[in-house]
């Protein structure tokens, strides 16, 4: 904590010593990162996880989402004893039509709200088909988040959940073509 030390105002408590002024820490909200955002197993709902740290001062974490560009509105939050993770199970929003961007910030025990995190942005993967050739050409955006250096194409050719690594493709890349691809 800091302080600031001072002189009483009341001239009758004059002599009596310093008063000091503490600013308490116990409130002050923090900010914390999201770690991913992700899609669920049927691709209906975005998940949005986080590394809850160890704190008392904590009430909650509110999850914000972009509405309009770089308008970041709250749109739900998890208190701090629950899992660390948010499912966005608005209907509007679809995983599959669009990527979606979020951000996250702390509730303190005093009601204060943190500054929000660095924003995260969802995938949206789109399966083609080359016109010239009829072969399937996946097309997707940047993540947005965090730094890596590679994307691992994935196949579950029969719907099992049987996910078997077909490809990679750098991260500078938002493109995947494989004529064996079914």
């Amino acid at each position: 904590p800091s302080a600031l030390r001072t002189r009483p105002c009341d001239p009758t408590s004059a002599g009596n010593g310093d008063v000091y002024v503490m600013k308490s820490s116990v409130c002050d909200a923090e900010n914390i990162p999201i770690c991913m955002v992700s899609v669920d197993s049927t691709s209906t709902e975005n998940i949005i996880i986080w590394e809850k740290p160890l704190a008392t001062n904590i009430d909650s974490f509110i999850i914000f989402r972009e509405i309009t560009w770089n308008n970041f509105q709250p749109i739900g939050s998890v208190d701090y004893n629950d899992v660390s993770e948010f499912i966005d199970d608005n209907t509007q929003v679809d995983p599959n039509n669009k990527s979606y961007k979020y951000k996250i910030a702390v509730l303190d025990s005093c009601n204060n709200i943190g500054e929000l995190s660095n924003l995260h942005e969802t995938i949206c993967l789109v399966a083609l088909t080359d016109t010239n050739n009829n072969n399937p050409v996946l097309q997707w955006n940047d993540y947005q988040g965090f730094n890596f250096t590679t994307y691992r194409i994935l196949l579950d050719s029969m719907g099992t959940n049987d996910w078997i690594e077909v490809g990679t493709t750098p991260a500078d890349s938002n493109t995947y073509f494989d004529p064996s691809l079914p």
